[in-house]
């Protein structure tokens, strides 16, 4: 499974950004488990399942438009 990352576009202050993140992170604890550092590690089967709770949590903060999500660069190469 890869981890993803969430990208605040929409922001307009450093301020504002991490308002979106927090509220994001925490619309995400009632579907996920949380892994060893500290992030949540939801009970899922494929990556595709994961990016739909991230799309989930960002609607339910109100941020469709606003927050995208990102897969590592380095981790590209492994889903082709």
């Amino acid at each position: 499974m890869l981890e993803f990352m969430i990208l605040p576009t929409g922001a307009s202050t450093f301020m504002e950004a991490m308002k979106m993140g927090v509220e994001v992170y925490h619309n995400l604890k009632d579907a996920t488990n949380v892994g060893d550092e500290g992030g949540y590690a939801p009970n899922i089967q494929e990556n595709k399942e994961g990016l739909e709770l991230l799309k989930t949590a960002i609607a339910q903060a109100g941020y469709t438009e606003m927050v995208i999500t990102l897969k590592p660069v380095i981790c590209i190469s492994f889903l082709e």
